[in-house]
């Protein structure tokens, strides 16, 4: 098989020359350390609960409840997903920055884990509980257990995006740059927002909009494998997260944005326009 065509194939990865993710999933973990999921998670509302919908290969795969109703299905494509390495899942938790990730000693008790029926639960075998160190085992979710980000999280991740400045106005272009220095903030993610559409457009030829460009893109990107499938995988995710809560919101309505939204804001267009980039090379 081709590595392009194995979804879960992560390349290099914390360390490792190599990694295989051995499922299926909408999204795969990115990133060097917390940093990555954090930025991932604080681009949904302030509000938003993720639910665990999956574990595997010391990862669980999350799904933004951005409506607050039943998920029926949590594994549909038409939903948000982030996924995260159980190691930067603890960081957040031990630093404070993510809440809902709490002891449930009754499932290890019964050596319950993620993805045994009800046969298997009930058998008393011993617990397997994440593969993962003693540490680590202790936090765990019991079925229907929530997540989500706290205000302290979203103050760290704005202090880590903040040292980042001069990178940030120079991969956001002139004009942009130019709008943020001057204060106007909704103003400079409305253009970046129109950049990032405008140069996608070109890239496929087409006029499309919103949801239906960024199928193209995607499927475009999955076509040429010139990147990984996993990464394109997680790409989707954070591009229609782009659109819909940023795009969306700011082309269609008169909003103010404080500097440390608009730091935020810039910074996820321009993650979603250096997989641009890279399909250009």
């Amino acid at each position: 098989m081709d590595m392009f065509e194995h979804p879960g194939n992560l390349g290099a990865v914390r360390g490792t020359l190599w990694s295989i993710h051995h499922a299926t999933w909408s999204a795969y973990p990115q990133g060097d350390d917390f940093y990555t999921p954090l930025l991932q998670m604080t681009a949904f509302p302030p509000d938003t609960e993720f639910v665990v919908v999956d574990d595997i290969d010391q990862s669980f795969l999350l799904v933004a409840d951005v409506e607050k109703k039943k998920l029926d299905n949590p594994y549909d494509e038409r939903h948000f997903h982030v996924a995260i390495w159980y190691e930067d899942l603890r960081e957040l938790r031990t630093k404070g920055m993510a809440e809902g990730v709490e002891k449930d000693r009754r499932r290890e008790d019964y050596g319950w884990r993620w993805g045994q029926d009800e046969e298997e639960e009930n058998s008393g075998s011993e617990p397997d509980f994440l593969n993962a160190d003693d540490e680590l085992r202790a936090y765990v979710w019991a079925t229907g257990n929530r997540l989500w980000i706290t205000y302290s999280g979203r103050n760290a991740l704005l202090t880590e995006l903040r040292k980042s400045e001069a990178e940030l106005h120079k991969d956001a272009g002139e004009r942009v740059s130019n709008l943020f220095k001057l204060g106007y903030y909704d103003t400079a993610i409305r253009e970046a927002c129109v950049q990032l559409e405008d140069e996608i457009k070109k890239y496929l030829n087409v006029e499309l909009y919103g949801k239906k460009l960024t199928e193209k893109f995607v499927a475009q990107l999955l076509k040429e494998k010139k990147i990984l499938e996993s990464y394109v995988r997680t790409f989707r995710q954070e591009l229609r997260t782009v659109f819909k809560f940023i795009r969306n919101d700011f082309m269609h309505n008169l909003r103010e944005a404080d500097e440390a939204a608009a730091y935020a804001m810039l910074f996820r267009i321009t993650r979603a326009r250096s997989m641009l980039d890279l399909a250009r090379q």
